[in-house]
């Protein structure tokens, strides 16, 4: 365990973590509710994001939290369960996306060293400005 606490540069990759940890409501569309954390966030007009943008923007996040820790057994995990369910085997944007997120939300963001727990990634707090909390 290193001693240095992880800090994102981005700070829409943080509330994408907040969000994958179950910090933010969710309405049940993931691409929605990210379009609109997103847009928020950027003060941009509302529909302005496309769901492919949505799904670049999750890997792009996805992958450099895999480099910030674990990335081995992340990955394990990831290519381990398949992340499609219609019968031709191919996926949808959202459930790849549904599938990152979730996969995201298992981070590790805290390690008990003897009696103490110790902050791996500085997450901060969610912000109601982005996505209802």
């Amino acid at each position: 365990m290193t001693n240095k606490t992880i800090e994102y540069e981005n700070d829409l990759t943080r509330h994408l973590i907040l969000y994958a940890k179950g910090h933010y409501k969710r309405t049940g569309n993931v691409i929605e509710d990210l379009s609109r954390l997103m847009t928020n966030r950027a003060a941009l007009p509302e529909n302005y994001i496309r769901d492919t943008d949505v799904y670049a923007f999750v890997s792009e996040c996805f992958v450099e939290s895999c480099t910030k820790r674990n990335i081995e057994e992340i990955l394990k995990c990831f290519y381990r369960k398949p992340f499609y369910s219609n019968e031709a085997g191919a996926s949808t944007l959202e459930e790849m996306v549904s599938h990152m997120i979730g996969m995201m939300g298992c981070i590790q963001i805290r390690d008990k060293v003897g009696d103490t727990w110790v902050d791996l990634v500085n997450l901060g707090e969610p912000d109601p400005r982005y996505l209802p909390i």
